[in-house]
This record gives C-alpha cells, sequence and structure tokens, in this order.
C-alpha cells in the first residue's frame, strides 16, 4: 500500500509504502508472513529511504541514502549509504543489473527493474536481551521492482561471524526469498490480497 505524506522542503514527494510478504526460509521451508514499512521520496536525486521498519525493528537512517539513482541504466552502480538496524551498520552499495518478467502469486510483472545491494556489516548484533560483536559480515540482496508496485521479490544473504560471550566465534549463514502475495496502490486493491 502506497500513502503520499506532506512534502518535505527540498526533497520532493514523499510517500509511506507498506509492505506485507510471505517469506520463505530455504533451509527449513517455513514460511512466514512478513511487514515492511518504510518513507521514501522520489525527485531530482532518484529515490531516497528516509526511515523505515523491517519485521519490527526500526531501520536508523540518519541521512537518507539513495536506494535507486536517477535515470537508471543497466550496469549503473551507486553508493546506497549507511542502515543501521539490530545494532549493525550496513554500508552498502548498488548496480541494475536488468530487466526481467517476474512471476508472483500477486501476478505476472512485465519489465522488472532488477537491482543487487551488496556490501558489509559492523557494530553489535542485537540478540535476546544483549547484544554480540560482528566480527564479520556480508549482505547480498537481489531485488525485483515493478513499475508502478514497487519490490515484488526479493532473495537475500547474510553471513554473520560473532564472539560469543564466552570468548567462542560462531558463523551463520541464512538466505531468505520474499515474494509478493498481494498489493493495494493507493487504497483501491491492485492484485490478489489475502
Amino acid at each position: 500500500m502506497t500513502r503520499a505524506l506532506e512534502p518535505v522542503p527540498g526533497v520532493g514527494a514523499t510517500y509511506e509504502l507498506v509492505h506485507r510478504t510471505r517469506e520463505k526460509d530455504d533451509a527449513s521451508g517455513a514460511e512466514q508472513q512478513r511487514t515492511d514499512t518504510t518513507v521514501v521520496s522520489a525527485g531530482k536525486a532518484g529515490v531516497r529511504l528516509h526511515s523505515g521498519e523491517s519485521e519490527g525493528m526500526p531501520m536508523q537512517v540518519e541521512r537518507p541514502v539513495t536506494l535507486l539513482p536517477p535515470s537508471p541504466q543497466p550496469g549503473q552502480r551507486w553508493d546506497v549509504g549507511a542502515i543501521v538496524m539490530a545494532g549493525m551498520e550496513f554500508n552498502l552499495r548498488g548496480e541494475v543489473l536488468g530487466f526481467e518478467d517476474v512471476r508472483t502469486p500477486a501476478g505476472d510483472f512485465r519489465r522488472c527493474m532488477k537491482l543487487r545491494f551488496r556490501g558489509t556489516a559492523t557494530g553489535q548484533l542485537d540478540v535476546g536481551g544483549g547484544s554480540v560483536p560482528v566480527e564479520d559480515a556480508s549482505f547480498e540482496s537481489i531485488e525485483w521492482y515493478a513499475p508502478g508496485v514497487g519490490l515484488v521479490r526479493e532473495r537475500a544473504n547474510i553471513g554473520l561471524s560473532l564472539r560469543m560471550p564466552d570468548g567462542n566465534r560462531v558463523s551463520t549463514e541464512e538466505t531468505s526469498e520474499r515474494v509478493l502475495d498481494g498489493f493495494h496502490v493507493g487504497g483501491a486493491p491492485a492484485g490478489r490480497a489475502r
């Protein structure tokens, strides 16, 4: 669902985007619903992220980050910026990989822009009321955006090496995929929703 917000001086049109998606864990096969909320602007600087919340965790954005540069073209690369989430700071770069058709439970979408975001994370991972130092972390996400709809599919991978309180080092890798299950543009249903 997309909702226009009051214009921000010097930024341009600002929107709140709410994505409710079904996420599937490749390892276990388990599925769950997920809701992400972001505030973005679209203007001369491209599409910028101002704030957001993912899986109930707020994303802290000190300065707006560039999700998409103006007039994106295949092969184009850019610095996204830094996003803080769950105690970790993710420094990301983006790349336009091209255009592809995507089939989802919400419908088929033609000429979706395929993007790759990757980078590293530093800081402390917030877990169970405490935090654990991150020694090494990598992140990669492949995302498909449909014109007039937004994110319709995402494959993400995060690898973490953590130093536990007992001094042991633990490494973990998580791969997930999200696919659009339904959508609304404005207040009117535009796709299958459940």
